[in-house]
């Protein structure tokens, strides 16, 4: 994996032709990318795939909100779901 430095959780990054321009780069250069601590962005289809496949391993289920905070099913981000 290289480094990519971008913060997803950014709207208008999100939004931009930036971003297009920088997911079309790491497609063909490193599919998988840590832009941030603790997160993954995954840019190709098989890979993305995979990650659902295997998600006892890469769940998502934590780390979102603070230490010890248990939200119900109902009122989570789509972030904390596997």
């Amino acid at each position: 994996m290289s480094e990519f430095t971008f913060d997803p959780f950014n709207p208008e990054f999100s939004r931009s032709d930036e971003l297009k321009a920088l997911t079309t780069e790491m497609r063909a250069r490193c599919p998988i990318a840590r832009p941030v601590p603790g997160y993954a962005y995954v840019c190709r289809y098989d890979d993305t795939r995979q990650g659902f496949l295997n998600y006892q391993q890469l769940s998502s289920r934590a780390e979102l909100r603070a230490i010890g905070v248990v939200v119900a099913d109902e009122e989570k981000f789509i972030g904390e779901m596997d």
